[in-house]
């Protein structure tokens, strides 16, 4: 099984917090690891996304560019003011290959309890866009791979 927790989009920051959608630029940075995503052959059955609007569009792009829009749904424990306890608890239920679209700081807790097994020593960066897939071996996360667009943009340069 794979999971896969991807920061929602660059957005637009004199909105509203709930109501903040993504700018062109957060556009363009979910557009970049979506297809990179679709070129590494992700295989994804179910992808999760926070209450807010910035994950919402941010899930949607990537939904559309793997042909999952049919796959989408909220996740409660995904918003930014929930307890991270409570997203750990969820990911422990699931069986298929994840892709979750969240927040900081509840995404950087989960990837470190994921790697270290401790929610106090954060082990990823998570600028806008990053994506980091773990794969569980033998019961134990292990991190297969983080990259953000910005690493994109460098490699194809």
């Amino acid at each position: 099984m794979k999971l896969y927790l991807v920061r929602h989009g660059e957005a637009y920051s004199n909105e509203e917090r709930f109501e903040r959608p993504l700018n062109p630029r957060g556009q363009n940075e979910v557009l970049q690891i979506a297809n990179f995503l679709k070129n590494d052959h992700c295989m994804v059955d179910k992808i999760y996304h926070s209450e807010k609007l910035r994950a919402i569009e941010t899930a949607e792009i990537i939904a559309n560019t793997l042909d999952l829009t049919n796959k989408l749904q909220m996740l409660p424990s995904l918003d930014p003011d929930e307890d991270v306890y409570k997203l750990i608890g969820d990911i422990h239920e699931f069986t298929q290959n994840i892709l979750m679209v969240g927040h900081l700081p509840n995404l950087a807790l989960l990837a470190s309890f994921m790697i270290n097994g401790n929610i106090t020593t954060p082990s990823l960066s998570f600028l806008t866009a990053t994506t980091a897939c773990f794969e569980l071996d033998n019961s134990a996360w292990k991190l297969k791979w983080s990259i953000d667009p910005q690493s994109l943009r460098k490699s194809v340069k």
